[in-house]
């Protein structure tokens, strides 16, 4: 029983790093560009909420990562 595969290492990691490209490149400006809208500027709760939105992001992601290189299902 093989407890370690190549590809599905590579495979792991293809996809955390797609994953952190489309936060850094997406979201990220997304997210901004809302916060600092003149209507949301008003607003403290919204800041706060749109300001705690990217740490969120950032715990899936790395939830996601511990649960591809913990998952033990060999195919």
């Amino acid at each position: 029983m093989a407890f370690f595969s190549t590809d599905k290492f590579v495979s792991n990691v293809v996809a955390i790093t797609v994953a952190v490209i489309i936060f850094a490149m997406v979201a990220v400006p997304i997210i901004a560009s809302a916060a600092s809208s003149e209507a949301i500027a008003e607003n403290e709760q919204l800041q706060m909420i749109l300001n705690v939105i990217p740490i969120f992001i950032v715990i899936g992601i790395l939830l996601a990562c511990i649960y591809m290189f913990l998952n033990k299902n060999t195919e």
